[in-house]
């Protein structure tokens, strides 16, 4: 059994989440404006240099089976947005897969998908992790 759960990473030195989520009527899960204060990490106590934003699809691959896929729900938005998201100084976007497999892991994209994907012209990573689904659905 395969769990996957899909986010889009937006950033860019003048990228402004709060205008795209304007733009767009898209919601980020977490977003940081540039110059804001960081909280944690790296930029903790400083102006982060760069604005940043992730799009997180709604459901994973186990709330809707069989009906859209959350990296195909991602791209579709992505279609939809991408240049407004650009116009608001996005320029570095990543749809990041994470993969929990149990047993077996087969991944597998249909071409429409792919086709979709290029022509976005983004950056696309997967993290595959093996353990259990169960846990993974609590969590």
């Amino acid at each position: 059994m395969v769990l996957i759960r899909a986010s889009c990473w937006i950033s860019g030195e003048t990228f402004s989440p709060y205008l795209a989520e304007k733009k767009t009527d898209l919601y980020f899960a977490r977003k940081n404006e540039p110059g804001e204060i960081g909280n944690v990490g790296r930029y903790r106590g400083q102006p982060i240099p760069y604005g940043r934003a992730v799009l997180e699809a709604p459901f994973n691959s186990q709330t809707k089976p069989g009906l859209i896929l959350p990296e195909q729900w991602i791209v579709d938005v992505l279609s939809l947005h991408i240049d407004s998201l650009r116009s608001c100084g996005a320029t570095s976007i990543e749809l990041d897969l994470n993969v929990t497999w149990q047993d077996q892991c087969n991944l597998a994209f249909d071409a429409s998908f792919l086709q979709k994907l290029a022509k976005l012209s983004i950056d696309f990573s997967i993290s595959c992790y093996e353990g259990s689904i169960d846990e993974q659905e609590e969590g």
